[in-house]
């Protein structure tokens, strides 16, 4: 697939290949140290929307996140067992 196109995004490879984004991320480690690709930055990237947040606010999202998922597992624990 890599040589078939001269562009080609991490998601776009995993889908075609069947993989998860953790093996393509592997793959093209593996592939970029050994000079066979070169990666360059999507500006498109929606992660880039984090850009607006101060490592403040992100730890608080996480924070966040941390506890709503330990209540949502405690709720889910308590509706199983009955």
């Amino acid at each position: 697939m890599l040589l078939e196109c001269e562009v080609a995004t991490p998601g776009s490879l995993a889908e075609a290949l069947g993989l998860t984004s953790g093996s393509i991320t592997v793959m093209l480690d593996r592939l970029e140290s050994a000079g066979y690709v070169e990666r360059a930055a999507d500006p498109a990237d929606r992660r880039r929307l984090l850009r607006r947040y101060t490592v403040s606010d992100l730890q608080l999202f996480v924070d966040f996140l941390q506890r709503d998922r330990a209540l949502q597992e405690a709720h889910a624990a308590r509706v199983r067992a009955r």
